[in-house]
């Protein structure tokens, strides 16, 4: 079979799958490259990859590297085996949770010969092939062999209360002034459910500290993995989405927007400054009492109406500001549900929206993708709050 990279490997075959993979490629060289040494460049991969040139490993990235999912694959291919004016691209991939696959932008796949000063693609049309799943219903449905994924140990961070025991417990007896929680990127599958766990988490930390109102901060995902050509569905959109709903409904919960800060290719952004100075803000102003904008613009009240929608937002400061020229991620749907990437402009202390796809808007939506395009800030520079006035099941509501 073939298959399309950069991709994760699920997207395409549409089931969870954890386990080993072969991927293989025969790239055309300008004979001129014969005899030199070739650099191989694959983005990064989740989660560790074992790479061949030519049937000759020529580099690997494995458990002993932290993070290994955000490490850039560069590998170097020695001249002794580029006898030829093809090569031969193989990279066996062992994903052992959640996504796996090659998940950096097209750009990064490239094979290049530093002595020539050129490179050609690499990315586009694959050869793949499933060398064995982690669980037996990886693939082709129940029966399928499989290997039974290694038991965890009893210190492993993975096991039922191991980081609750291991790191909460210890410090349950010393006072905190609040919490501030960065996470939710493991559970954007089950964003429905984390609409219900985040609550309950919240509320029971709350009674280990015997702190009813303790404040609770909370970093809101930020843009991660390739942009959208069209509005599509986001599991990582719903994962915000549930974020900021258990920030609006508790006064002592706040919520740190990070769409602007992420990176493409990196789980993990390089700069969480802007993270950091934003919670700073929450807290000095909810916890301690300062008076200064803490928060971006947040849809107070959305009003559809011929072919225009008004949004109205809180927390918009001194006043709306766009960063760039025009305003960005807004999406509208009409009758049919379908949504068309939308115009947009500040008018005053609202937003005004419409397409020319959409004759009568019924649903709207802002920055909802893995990494969207949205600049809408109020202009102390926080920014807006991703959010939607629909309310269709998402591609996560089956794991609720």
């Amino acid at each position: 079979e073939t298959i399309e990279l950069p991709t994760f490997i699920e997207k395409p075959m549409g089931k969870k799958i954890d386990g080993a993979v072969w991927f293989r490629k025969k790239i055309a060289i300008p004979e001129n490259w014969v005899g030199h040494d070739l650099e191989i460049r694959l983005g990064t991969i989740d989660d560790f990859d074992v790479t061949y040139c030519n049937g000759v490993k020529v580099g690997e990235t494995g458990v002993e590297i932290p993070e290994p999912y955000m490490i850039p694959r560069h590998y170097v291919a020695p001249g002794s085996l580029v006898t030829s004016s093809e090569v031969t691209l193989a990279v066996r991939v062992f994903d052992h949770f959640g996504g796996g696959g090659f998940a950096g932008p097209p750009e990064a796949m490239e094979l290049s010969c530093p002595a020539r000063n050129s490179h050609v693609p690499l990315r586009g049309d694959w050869r793949f092939h499933m060398e064995i799943p982690l669980e037996p219903s990886a693939i082709g449905g129940p029966g399928t062999p499989g290997v039974p994924r290694q038991p965890r140990d009893p210190n492993s961070s993975n096991r039922p209360s191991g980081l609750y025991n291991g790191m909460i417990t210890p410090v349950a007896p010393y006072t905190l002034s609040g919490t501030i929680w960065y996470q939710g990127e493991a559970n954007a599958s089950t964003a429905y459910q984390y609409r219900r766990l985040l609550p309950a988490m919240i509320a029971d930390w709350r009674e280990t500290w015997n702190d009813t109102t303790m404040p609770f901060g909370i970093v809101q995902l930020v843009n991660f993995r390739d942009r959208d050509t069209v509005p599509s569905p986001s599991t990582w959109a719903e994962l915000r989405e549930a974020q900021a709903m258990a920030a609006r409904s508790d006064p002592h919960v706040g919520l740190a927007v990070g769409i602007d800060v992420g990176q493409a290719n990196r789980l993990h952004p390089a700069n969480k400054r802007p993270l950091g100075e934003r919670l700073s803000a929450w807290a000095q102003a909810t916890v301690y009492g300062r008076n200064l904008v803490y928060s971006g613009p947040a849809l107070k009240r959305a009003s559809f109406g011929t072919d225009t929608v008004t949004l109205v937002f809180e927390h918009i400061g001194s006043g709306l500001a766009v960063k760039g020229d025009s305003l960005t991620g807004f999406s509208l749907a009409g009758s049919d549900s379908v949504f068309h990437w939308a115009t947009a402009r500040i008018q005053g202390d609202s937003v005004m929206v419409w397409s020319d796809l959409v004759e009568t808007p019924v649903e709207l939506r802002y920055g909802w993708a893995n990494n969207p395009d949205c600049n809408l800030y109020n202009k102390e520079g926080f920014p807006a709050v991703p959010f939607r006035t629909d309310s269709f099941p998402g591609v996560t509501f089956s794991e609720r």
